[in-house]
């Protein structure tokens, strides 16, 4: 078992955090085991979403297994203030139980999306994430973890961490360089809509960038950060600050990435969380790229 106590000064954020390791080993389990049904839930989310089975599972079983200090939890199934007990949290949790639904039945690359915040994490911004984690259960599960600076021995950082034999072993530290051979462009129908987004498309395309996107958030973040470099666009409106963005906005920065998103061009970090429902347009990856992004529209 990886000692993640030289990255993590807090007693019990270090708990929490080998708590949701311990929720994604399992998880991890019962996806290699085929113990998940692929099929629809025949339900609907608060946002209109169908849900997968495996979605209200795997949701289940992250909320029910948190500790009692953190007794604030919200997710893209349950998108509600959900209280444990009275009083205020020590730690709040807000995440995507299963990011790739779309993708589950091809039987392609799926993952987990946890940011964790001190107290409430309502009115605050990304940047005052505590951690944030990224598993993705492919071939292999593999954890991305973010811890910022106020909370890290080491500063703000992001390591890989891949379950080997039952443990988890610290595979290095997670680095993004300031260019990008791979893109990844989420939305591409809005080519058609927006002529700016069709010369960015064009510019990676004649630029000889190598095109690597699956629909799937997770495995097209994860590629970017084994790989050192990409970008990853998704615009206009479509993916969820609270549940989604944040998150991957730390891990990205703490990899020496960017994130900007489609409002004013400033880091996703910087948003504030006032409505669980909000959705927000995306460039996250290698900085020269999202500079240019950022050059492009704003």
């Amino acid at each position: 078992m990886v000692n993640l106590k030289v990255y993590i000064k807090d007693e019990k954020l270090l708990e929490l955090t080998l708590n949701l390791m311990g929720t994604i080993q399992a998880v991890s389990k019962k996806l290699h085991n085929g113990e998940f049904e692929s099929g629809q839930n025949g339900t609907l989310n608060e946002f209109g979403d169908l849900q997968l089975k495996a979605d209200k599972e795997i949701d289940d079983m992250i909320s029910s297994n948190l500790p009692e200090y953190c007794s604030l939890w919200s997710s893209e199934e349950h998108p509600n203030m959900n209280f444990t007990r009275e009083g205020e949290p020590l730690y709040s949790v807000a995440y995507d139980p299963l990011d790739g639904s779309s993708i589950f039945d091809a039987n392609l690359t799926v993952g987990t999306i946890v940011s964790v915040w001190p107290g409430n994490f309502m009115n605050q911004t990304g940047h005052d994430q505590a951690i944030a984690i990224m598993a993705v259960y492919g071939p292999k599960t593999t954890i991305a973890l973010a811890v910022n600076d106020k909370y890290s021995l080491v500063g703000r950082t992001c390591i890989e961490l891949t379950l080997i034999n039952g443990s988890w072993k610290y595979i290095k530290t997670l680095a993004i360089s300031d260019s990008a051979k791979t893109f990844s462009p989420g939305n591409l129908r809005y080519v058609n809509k927006n002529e700016t987004y069709k010369e960015l498309v064009n510019h990676w395309i004649d630029g000889g960038y190598t095109l690597r996107y699956t629909g799937g958030l997770v495995p097209d973040i994860f590629h970017m950060l084994s790989k050192g470099q990409g970008v990853l666009t998704n615009i206009p409106s479509k993916l969820r600050l609270v549940y989604e963005c944040c998150a991957i906005a730390l891990i990205v920065e703490a990899s020496g990435g960017k994130s900007s998103n489609f409002k004013d061009g400033k880091s996703v970090l910087s948003l504030p969380i006032t409505d669980l429902n909000e959705i927000v347009g995306v460039c996250f990856g290698s900085s020269k790229e999202v500079e240019l992004f950022n050059s492009k529209f704003f």
